[in-house]
């Protein structure tokens, strides 16, 4: 089942400059993102005078409800990000996946940096959102069906503030330096 996430908000700094904090100082905004523990940058390729290539490894954490406990694991809330920034473009694609290898999910999505007005910026984020439901260990194919909707409530209610409040962090973050 596939699920869709979009948000679109206003960060008080230039396109270039917003694009260039979120791209080299992610690390640095975690503590404002929300759910998310650390960002660990593992790989940065630069490919070409407008392509870079950046490996992350995101660390989550959830309150998770009593009925998921048994199943869920702390490390079901890491995940690694494989990002392409295109420079001149000031967008990035991204895909990411569980950092453990259980094949827990498929997400994959844009962030767009656009002038907005003369010198703010319109952060647009769109995400693809895949949960592999019969890949969860511990979970016989018949649950699965059944635990479907507590999870993808868990997912949206945590994925949600997180794409919601890049823009938030960005400027926190940005103000605070």
């Amino acid at each position: 089942m596939s699920m869709h996430f979009e948000n679109s908000d206003v960060v008080h700094m230039t396109p270039k400059k917003a694009y260039k904090t979120v791209r080299d100082e992610l690390r640095e905004l975690a503590p404002y993102i929300g759910n998310v523990q650390k960002i660990e940058r593992v790989e940065y390729t630069k490919k070409s005078r407008n392509l870079i290539n950046i490996v992350n490894h995101w660390y989550g954490y959830a309150d998770i409800p009593s009925i998921l406990k048994p199943i869920a694991k702390p490390e079901y809330l890491q995940w690694e990000d494989v990002s392409e920034w295109l420079d001149d473009k000031l967008r990035a694609n991204f895909r990411m996946k569980s950092l453990h290898g259980k094949n827990l999910f498929d997400l994959v999505g844009s962030m767009w940096f656009m002038p907005e007005g003369k010198k703010e910026t319109r952060l647009k984020i769109a995400v693809e959102l895949d949960i592999h439901y019969e890949n969860l260990p511990g979970v016989p194919r018949l649950l699965a069906g059944r635990i479907e909707k507590y999870i993808k409530d868990i997912v949206t209610a945590k994925a949600t503030p997180n794409i919601n409040r890049l823009a938030w962090a960005l400027n926190t973050y940005t103000q605070k330096k």
